[in-house]
């Protein structure tokens, strides 16, 4: 959404971020860099708030644990295809001191000619409770095609925010060899 320039004094979140950054600031100016760091954070979380539920940084990787990006998308037959991603934009439940994320993830595997081969509902379930709110949270799959014979595939994958009933969606184009 588009602020006009005649709103820009009087609209909330500019009002939130200006305290933000001015809190940060004197945080700073005072030695406080820890201080200054939580009010930034909670800058980006106030502008999280207002974004769309996206997928970022999204790719496949030969592993999770050092995320080195896959060099071809061409899988053996019951090989895992991992994918890593980055999630901006979803809501976050308060539950007494701690912020609680709740994601789920549909997916679909279409053959070349559109075929519906495979699909479930609610595959992933992610659950991260944290004494603040995080503006990202890292999201690891991992999906194995165990019976697909040779040929182009795409994996529809929906992300769902249970928080705030946003979603969105990627989708993966993989061969299997």
């Amino acid at each position: 959404e588009e602020i006009k320039k005649d709103t820009l004094p009087e609209h909330p979140v500019l009002v939130e971020l200006r305290a933000l950054f001015k809190e940060a600031e004197d945080a700073y100016i005072s030695g406080k860099k820890f201080f200054a760091m939580d009010a930034l954070k909670k800058a980006m979380t106030t502008v999280g708030r207002e974004l769309p539920l996206t997928a970022r940084n999204m790719r496949l990787v030969a592993d999770t644990t050092h995320y080195k990006t896959r060099e071809s998308n061409s899988y053996g037959p019951g090989e895992p295809i991992l994918i890593s991603c980055l999630l901006t934009g979803y809501g976050f439940k308060r539950e007494g001191e701690n912020y609680t994320i709740d994601i789920t993830t549909d997916f679909l595997v279409l053959a070349e000619d559109g075929k519906v081969l495979g699909s479930q509902e609610d595959a992933y379930y992610f659950s991260h409770t944290s004494p603040g709110p995080t503006p990202e949270f890292p999201m690891d799959l991992s999906y194995v095609l165990s019976d697909a014979p040779r040929g182009t595939y795409t994996i529809h994958t929906v992300i769902k925010d249970n928080n705030s009933n946003k979603q969105t969606k990627f989708i993966n184009e993989i061969v299997i060899r």
